[in-house]
C-alpha cells in the first residue's frame, strides 16, 4: 500500500493537474477484507 500511496502522491494528483485538498483516508472492505485509499483533490 505504501508504493500505491507513494505513487498517487508524488506522480498522479500532479501530472493530472490537482491538488491534495485534504486527508486520505484508509478503508478496508468489510466483505472483501481488501484496502482502498481514498485521495480527496480538487483541480488546481
Amino acid at each position: 500500500m505504501r508504493a500505491i500511496f507513494d505513487e498517487v502522491i508524488n506522480n498522479t494528483i500532479t501530472e493530472r493537474g490537482m491538488k491534495l485538498a485534504g486527508a486520505v483516508c484508509d478503508y478496508t472492505e468489510p466483505a472483501t477484507g481488501k484496502n482502498k485509499l481514498f485521495f480527496p483533490v480538487e483541480s488546481l
